[in-house]
């Protein structure tokens, strides 16, 4: 649960009463679901700012979402001219482009090898919980980036020895081919180099394990301890972040890995734990399992356009359950698989 400071902030953000770092600080907070939970908090105890601060509507949760987004829209409406372009990945609700470019921010570093009179400029674009969008690199190389995950890349991109960008989360990439510029990608310990390619990168921070699975091309992925591995199509990688172990699987189809840039879901036996991590993810909730036999259950199903009540739905009659919502927050519970 949020504490009260939290829930002032937050108050005081929409009614427009904050301090620049206090606005800074508490819009990235709410593309988590923490703060999807504290929006929620505020709904449930009817604890939202007078008529007078905020119109009528905002009493409906959809309505204070809105708001949220509207202002951060007016946030970032600078950063659109930068570089590279960002699409809307499809129309989750009327403020998808605010929450999409949420992220989007300019960063400052001074590299070891460089003098303080020569910064370097980062750009980084972010998809809160629920959402998902394109990203057109200055190179031509397209990124579809899905929920909850963050992407970084310096000004410089396409102007240096190699093409370098940072990922937490996940995303598919469409790299354009140039063999004299390496395309890596960086997650934590893990890099991943290719010439041009299709790959799908997932590297969530709270998941336990990393995966590069290869549609197309030649992808190697190295870990900070100089393991590595080369793939082909239809092979992945999997790095375990508990024994720091990097090895190579084959995979049936890898076109799999990217169905979610085509709104499609595919569980494919995974544990009711994995499968609440990503639904939380793509529908911006919070699904809960108290009961340990449940959480160890495993799934293996497809959905072609899910909504979020057809899959509880498919789900609790795999595990002879049932759920109860509340707002953003789900509770499943029954007998178990």
């Amino acid at each position: 649960m949020a504490d009260s400071n939290d829930k002032e902030l937050l108050r005081r953000y929409l009614a427009d009463q904050c301090s620049a770092s206090e606005r800074e600080q508490l819009e990235a907070w709410l593309t988590t679901p923490d703060g999807l939970a504290l929006m929620q908090e505020l709904i449930d105890e009817e604890s939202l700012p007078a008529p007078t601060d905020l119109p009528a509507e905002t009493t409906s949760e959809r309505a204070l979402q809105s708001r949220v987004w509207g202002r951060l829209q007016d946030a970032i409406d600078a950063e659109q001219r930068q570089s590279a372009r960002i699409i809307p990945f499809r129309r989750y609700w009327s403020y998808a482009v605010a929450a999409a470019l949420a992220g989007l921010g300019l960063f400052w570093f001074w590299p070891a090898t460089r003098t303080p009179t020569e910064p370097v400029a980062f750009r980084q674009v972010v998809t809160p919980a629920g959402q998902k969008a394109r990203v057109e690199l200055p190179d031509g190389t397209e990124v579809w980036l899905n929920a909850q995950s963050r992407l970084r890349y310096a000004s410089t991109f396409g102007h240096t020895a190699q093409r370098v960008v940072e990922l937490e989360g996940e995303a598919f990439f469409d790299v354009a081919h140039d063999k004299q510029h390496p395309f890596i990608v960086r997650s934590g310990t893990l890099a991943t180099r290719v010439l041009g390619t299709q790959f799908n990168v997932r590297a969530y921070a709270d998941d336990p394990d990393v995966e590069v699975a290869v549609v197309s091309g030649n992808v190697r992925v190295m870990d900070d301890q100089r393991d590595s591995v080369n793939l082909l199509p239809n092979q992945k990688s999997h790095y375990d972040r508990h024994t720091h172990t990097l090895d190579q699987q084959t995979i049936t189809d890898a076109t799999d890995y990217r169905a979610w840039t085509n709104d499609r879901l595919i569980l494919d036996n995974v544990t009711i734990a994995e499968a609440v991590r990503l639904l939380n993810r793509r529908f911006a909730v919070q699904i809960q399992v108290p009961q340990e036999k449940l959480r160890h259950c495993q799934i293996t199903t497809r959905f072609e356009k899910p909504s979020l009540p057809d899959v509880l739905t498919v789900l609790c009659s795999y595990l002879n359950a049932t759920y109860q919502q509340r707002g953003f927050r789900i509770t499943i519970t029954g007998k178990g698989c």
